[in-house]
Order: C-alpha cells, then sequence, then structure tokens
C-alpha cells in the first residue's frame, strides 16, 4: 500500500504511516462486532460477508481517480480547472484510505469468523498446523506477486488481492451447506406392504410335515456341501 500510495497520489511516509494508524483503529472497532455477529448470524454466515467486504473493499481501493494536489505541484488556485483537479486528488485520497480501513478491518474479521469455525472441526492439531502452513506461504508468495504485477500496473496487484480475499468464502459456504445438510431432519424409510398381506399367519405343521420338511432340508445341504452336524453355526 505505501508503494501504491506514494506513486499514485504522493503521499508523505508520515500520511501514510496515519492512514496505517487508521487502519489498526477500524480493525479495533470491528473486532467489537464479531462477538454480536457470531450470535446473530453465525460463524458461516459472518465469515462469508467478511470475506466478501474484504474482497470488494481490495478491488474498489485502486479505483479511485488521481487528480493532482495543489501542495505536491506547487499550483495556486487560479482557475477552476487546478481546482478540480485538487478536488479529484483529496476525494481520491479520502477512497483509498477508507477502502484500506475497510480491508484491514474486514481482513481481520473474516480470520476471526475462520479460526472460531475452524475450532469446531476434529483433529485440531493437524487443523491448526495446517492454518500456520497457508498463513506462512501466503506471507512468503504473495508479496512476491505483487511486486512482480506492481512493475505492470499499480492496480493488478489489489486485484490479484480482491480476488484471493473473496475466495476465502468459498470454504465457509461450503462448509455451511455440509453443516445444513448433516443437522436436516432425515426422510424416514417407508416399510413397504407385504406380498402376503396383512392376514398372513405362521403355518402350523403336523409331526409328519416336519420330519418331510427335515428329510426336504438334509438334501439341499447336501446338494450345497454343508454339514449340519460339524458346522451347524456356518450353515
Amino acid at each position: 500500500f505505501a508503494l501504491f500510495a506514494i506513486d499514485k497520489y504522493g503521499l508523505r511516509p508520515i500520511d501514510i504511516g496515519f492512514v496505517y494508524l487508521f487502519g489498526a483503529l477500524g480493525t479495533i472497532l470491528m473486532s467489537r462486532f464479531v462477538p454480536r455477529a457470531n450470535g446473530a448470524f453465525g460463524p458461516y454466515r459472518s465469515g462469508i460477508f467478511s470475506s466478501v467486504m474484504h474482497g470488494l473493499s481490495m478491488f474498489l481501493l485502486p479505483l479511485w481517480p488521481a487528480g493532482s494536489s495543489t501542495r505536491l505541484d506547487s499550483v495556486e488556485f487560479d482557475d477552476f480547472r487546478h481546482f478540480q483537479t485538487d478536488f479529484a486528488w483529496r476525494c481520491g485520497v479520502a477512497g483509498t484510505v477508507s477502502c484500506f480501513v475497510l480491508m484491514s478491518a474486514f481482513a481481520s474479521t473474516t480470520t476471526a469468523f475462520q479460526n472460531i469455525v475452524s475450532g469446531e472441526l476434529q483433529d485440531q492439531p493437524t487443523v491448526q498446523s495446517k492454518g500456520f502452513q497457508s498463513r506462512q506461504g501466503s506471507q512468503i508468495l504473495v508479496p512476491i506477486l505483487a511486486s512482480q504485477l506492481f512493475k505492470h500496473n499499480l492496480d493488478y496487484p489489489w486485484f490479484l488481492g480482491a480476488f484471493i480475499g473473496a475466495a476465502a468464502a468459498i470454504p465457509l459456504a461450503m462448509m455451511r451447506i455440509k453443516e445444513e445438510i448433516s443437522e436436516s431432519p432425515q426422510p424416514s424409510v417407508a416399510r413397504s406392504e407385504s406380498a402376503y398381506g396383512e392376514d398372513f399367519t405362521v403355518d402350523t405343521l403336523s409331526d409328519a410335515e416336519v420330519l418331510e420338511l427335515g428329510h426336504f432340508m438334509k438334501e439341499v445341504l447336501v446338494k450345497k456341501h454343508l454339514k449340519w452336524s460339524k458346522d451347524r453355526h456356518h450353515v
């Protein structure tokens, strides 16, 4: 952000320091709403909203007009054109700083809701270690990609960051859908009607019929090569 603000708006280091101060204050204020949002909307919806707003604020940050500052260009307000360019510069700085503050605040809340969701997962050591590896990897790769994109255009790194920031909503949405499916009542399996009808009763056999049935089953076991006397449990 410092390179972007110096190159586009000509801000001084002390100006950028105040911008980071505003970002920290916005993050502190936004963190006070995390418990309320978690209780009212749940961690999934709140996390998805924070991710989208994080990406949106980062996407809008470089789109504000640059204009030119009379303080930087040493130009007097001698005509309306100079007033217009100075006004555009002030609007651009105000819009960019506002987007930066929102971006910082929603980045913090997104991380907070992700931690709330991950705390409910099983195997916490693995979850926390994977999260740490992802954060460390992003801190290495993202600055390298952003610096390369910055050489081509001032806006490209912010568009990349907006895509990455908004993409955090995808796993949260998938986990929310999975949880809703698991919590939804499963339809009971309807018992199919018996093919024998409701009037079916157990057949009563005489001693002779039981003996006949025994001989019949003996022939079946012989044909199947099953031995009732030695392997009764298996049969």
